[in-house]
């Protein structure tokens, strides 16, 4: 056979996307049978299961529990238990339990302070605020807004880490400050006028001894439980201990409010006349 007759046949490449002939899948014929592997369902959490699960470790951390401590039995809620434990553990010479408590008082310690720190900035920026607001208002001669806490009513006790409110805390607490003010105003006044009346007509006290005593008292009550604004508004006052000195929400907690009476009107009055 001479060259010229002879016909070469091209070569096909076999390679990357290139398998030969034998190997090539058929026409129609998917490469994937069983088709793409469907994806794992999404479980879907019932809505209020995380909350509930939550609500349960809660309730265990808090379950009150009898725990022996030098030959006493104490009942204290389960963490508090817990912890210590662990102190107890690492005081004995448990030294993993000795670093775990050290870390756990050094965390607290840590997040009580961040937590101060953030609550100071809070009343700081408050009272920055209303001061202004008030500067502004007097400056343009216009009537201070209405607003509980007051401003010069917070005090931060950096001492005890708290904040006192020497005032009505919301406006719902001021509209009770003012209604026990204008109750107090009310006695005084109305045991005013009885005594000027009676002298003025002549007429023995004794008639209003008692309702004048009712009055005084009840003023008496209620000027030992909510300072005017000079009194709690003063430098360094607090109004716990406040009430604490003069005693009046401890003896009328003990005793009641008819105990601020004299002893010859201390007989029950009538249901209807009281406090509030």
């Amino acid at each position: 056979m001479d060259d010229e007759d002879y016909e070469e046949k091209p070569v096909k490449e076999v390679g990357y996307r290139k398998p030969p002939k034998a190997h090539q899948f058929r026409k129609g014929q998917s490469g994937n049978p069983r088709g793409r592997p469907r994806k794992a369902k999404k479980v879907n959490v019932p809505p209020g299961l995380a909350p509930l699960t939550a609500d349960v470790i809660l309730a265990e951390a808090r379950r009150i529990v009898p725990v022996r401590d030098g030959g006493k039995v104490q009942d204290l809620d389960t963490l508090q238990a817990l912890v210590r434990s662990l102190n107890i553990t690492g005081l004995k010479g448990n030294r993993r339990a000795l670093v775990d408590a050290i870390k756990l008082a050094r965390l607290a310690e840590e997040s009580n302070e961040k937590d101060w720190a953030a609550l100071v900035e809070s009343v700081i920026s408050y009272k920055v605020r209303w001061r202004e607001e008030f500067a502004y208002c007097d400056a343009h001669r216009l009537p201070r807004p209405e607003v509980a806490p007051h401003p010069d009513d917070v005090v931060l006790d950096h001492v005890n880490r708290t904040i006192i409110y020497n005032g009505p805390a919301d406006m719902t607490q001021k509209a009770r400050w003012d209604e026990m003010k204008r109750k107090r105003d009310d006695h005084l006044e109305e045991a005013a006028y009885m005594r000027e009346w009676c002298r003025d007509n002549d007429a023995p006290l004794t008639n209003f001894a008692r309702t004048i005593a009712m009055d005084e008292a009840l003023a008496k009550v209620l000027d030992g439980l909510f300072p005017d604004e000079e009194t709690r508004r003063a430098p360094g006052f607090n109004i716990h201990e406040w009430r604490r000195a003069n005693g009046v929400k401890a003896q009328l907690d003990r005793d009641g409010w008819m105990s601020f009476m004299p002893p010859q009107f201390r007989e029950p009055l009538n249901p209807a006349r009281r406090i509030a």
